[in-house]
């Protein structure tokens, strides 16, 4: 019987705090060598990335769909992604989280990590945010 061996690699972010959101900081590209040096270059999936807007109820539908931020974000830790890939890590996937606002355990309804913004006292009414229009097309250019 084979035995299988799951290590799973989680860097600690330095969580930033702002007067509206709550954003991760990208970790320096060149500690993806310390991980493949340390872990025999593993292949790697990038889950659950994403900044949370706090929802305080203020916040106008024009406002929210306007998220720069989120936007700037992606694009930071995608481009400290490709410097690990250039350096020959072994990424296999990058998923953003989240497709669109949802309940977060632990938060409800207060954050909103999504690429569309969702109405949540009628779920029907989605719109897409400007991060799910630069997402769209940085995927299709790749």
């Amino acid at each position: 019987m084979q035995e299988l061996l799951l290590d799973i690699i989680a860097t600690e972010y330095q969580l930033v705090f702002r007067r509206l959101a709550l954003s991760t900081t990208p970790r320096d590209p060149s500690d993806s060598k310390l991980y493949q040096n340390k872990y025999g270059n593993p292949l790697t999936y990038i889950t659950e990335n994403g900044v949370a807007d706090l929802d305080t109820g203020n916040l106008t539908l024009p406002d929210a769909l306007a998220d720069n931020g989120r936007i700037q974000n992606h694009c930071s830790h995608l481009s400290c992604l490709k410097c690990s890939i250039d350096d020959g890590c072994n990424v296999a996937g990058y998923f953003a989280w989240s497709l669109m606002d949802n309940y977060e355990f632990g938060n409800g309804y207060t954050l909103r990590f999504g690429m569309n913004w969702v109405n949540f006292t009628n779920p029907a009414d989605r719109r897409e945010k400007a991060s799910g229009k630069w997402f769209s097309e940085f995927i299709i250019k790749q």
